[in-house]
């Protein structure tokens, strides 16, 4: 009879885990084609509970300077990018060993979530997913009255795995088309655009003001003296000052204006809409942002020196032809370089498109 009994039990423990492992593969089908976060997010969110005892979770996965954390509660996930971890993820990192927490464990630990304080929830599984020595990311599943039973965790390990081995591949892989696209695009030194990206950004803006007539206004830029800088203190310190220039402009530089890398030490803006008397404001503008403040040209002993720089301008409406408005700019900056330095000059005439016809 016991044997029957046990037979018995056996044959119900193997048709809840056919049921479960359907229920698991149906969601892995959903989410496997995505590739959006937070649309996978969201669904494990609605079924996760229909092969494990997980009514809620909190999922953490490290960026490069940041965290991908997710919380998952009633049917819906919410994704946040946090550039630091309370202190109950950040024990759990440091941990790196699934571990199983009671309520009364957890409830008055600093940093948990806080849908696991929901008096329904009594207990949590805490997974760290490993890929050789490093932490991937930290997944926590909250039991709903019931604890969670060995049926329950397999099914939480193997899921749990999938799920934020994948998330952390997507993660990965937007990564390194990122950086593909930057290293296209910038310039590798200073890390703005690159000539090849900001004379298109401007032949694009040229097209626009073809079709609207709103001007669009470049502003050549070069370092005053930048020889001496290298002859002094050595290319290195010529580097730093390249990179801290080029910070400054950008912090500088309107959000719908762009800025790149032109030559050595020049630089090209591109304003839109922009025309000549908002100019003259924002080449000062630049132009006082690099005089203003000294260089620090020797970090070890402090030496700092005052760098200046020459700007031309040159504002079109109309679809001209970029060319022309940077030999207007070049023309204008060279005027600049001859009067002195340390000033901005703008091209004598607004360029015009030629109507055809």
């Amino acid at each position: 009879m016991e044997s029957m009994i046990e037979s018995l039990s056996m044959g119900d423990r193997t048709s809840q885990q056919l049921v479960r492992y359907e229920a698991m593969f149906k969601l892995l089908g959903e989410i496997q084609p995505l590739e959006d976060i937070e649309a996978i997010a969201g669904i494990v969110a609605r079924e996760w509970k229909y092969f494990a005892n997980v009514v809620c979770w909190h999922l953490v996965i490290p960026l490069d300077r940041s965290y991908l954390v997710i919380d998952a509660s009633r049917g819906e996930a919410q994704t946040l990018d946090l550039p630091d971890l309370h202190a109950w993820d950040h024990d759990l990192f440091l941990s790196r060993i699934p571990q199983t927490f009671k309520r009364e464990q957890y409830i008055a630990r600093s940093g948990v979530p806080e849908h696991f304080l929901n008096p329904s929830i009594t207990e949590l599984y805490v997974l760290p997913i490993m890929r050789l020595d490093r932490c991937i990311g930290v997944i926590t599943a909250g039991a709903r009255k019931e604890p969670f039973d060995d049926m329950d965790e397999r099914f939480i390990k193997v899921f749990g795995t999938w799920f934020t081995d994948r998330l952390y591949d997507i993660l990965m892989r937007k990564k390194h088309l990122d950086d593909l696209l930057r290293r296209a695009t910038n310039d590798a030194l200073t890390n703005l655009l690159n000539r090849g990206t900001i004379i298109e950004r401007l032949e694009i803006l040229l097209e626009l003001s073809g079709r609207t007539g709103h001007p669009v206004t470049v502003i050549l830029a070069d370092i005053d003296h930048f020889k001496r800088i290298n002859d002094t203190w050595g290319h290195l310190a010529g580097d730093r000052v390249l990179r801290e220039i080029s910070a400054r402009l950008k912090q500088h530089t309107r959000l719908a204006d762009h800025i790149g890398r032109f030559g050595g030490e020049e630089f090209l803006m591109v304003l839109h809409p922009c025309d000549e008397q908002q100019v003259l404001i924002a080449a000062e503008r630049f132009r006082r942002c690099i005089s203003d403040t000294p260089f620090v040209v020797d970090p070890d002993d402090g030496t700092s020196v005052t760098i200046t720089i020459s700007l031309g301008s040159a504002t079109a409406r109309g679809n001209v032809r970029p060319e022309l408005m940077l030999k207007e700019a070049d023309d204008a900056l060279y005027t600049a370089k001859r009067n002195g330095r340390n000033q901005a000059v703008s091209a004598p005439v607004v360029l015009r498109a030629i109507k055809k016809g």
